[in-house]
């Protein structure tokens, strides 16, 4: 019996969009959920931001919000752009993160070209990030970028 057949009829009748974005909806409830395991590696932060920024067509800079053990609290679209630029303002993710009560942050945003190679901008930004968050005891555990089914951590690379 091919189980596969009516799930396949089943699916013909949606777009790829509305399908991804089902997929993307039952990802991120598993990856928040009380069960969800920490953010304690660059892989597993990856993961989660490679879902996230699938099928962008425009710059996004996203933060998950941490508690103490590294679990999520949430994550959010902090800051929408352009095509090659989205700009970021550390006051709107302090801001965030004392809402929240986090402890720590990944931070992360796509690069629509599909190349996950961080440029200076990327690596000033965490920077700056990193020292406006510290003077509220939050910790920047990493950056992403997220290209065409890659992703790059800043702090893999030694760049926080």
């Amino acid at each position: 019996m091919d189980l596969d057949r009516p799930i396949r009829s089943e699916l013909d009748r949606f777009s790829d969009e509305a399908i991804m974005a089902q997929a993307k909806l039952i990802i991120h409830r598993q990856l928040t959920s009380k069960r969800a395991d920490p953010f304690e590696s660059p892989d597993r932060v990856k993961e989660f931001f490679l879902t996230q920024h699938h099928g962008l067509k425009a710059e996004r800079f996203d933060i998950a919000l941490l508690d103490n053990r590294h679990r999520l609290i949430e994550s959010r679209a902090m800051f929408h752009g352009t095509i090659d630029s989205a700009s970021v303002y550390p006051r709107e993710v302090v801001r965030a993160c004392i809402d929240a009560n986090a402890a720590a942050i990944c931070c992360s945003h796509n690069h629509p070209s599909g190349v996950a190679e961080p440029s200076r901008a990327d690596i000033d930004i965490t920077k700056k990030l990193t020292k406006a968050l510290a003077l509220i005891d939050v910790r920047v555990l990493d950056h992403i970028i997220t290209g065409e089914g890659y992703a790059v951590s800043l702090a893999e690379r030694g760049e926080m």
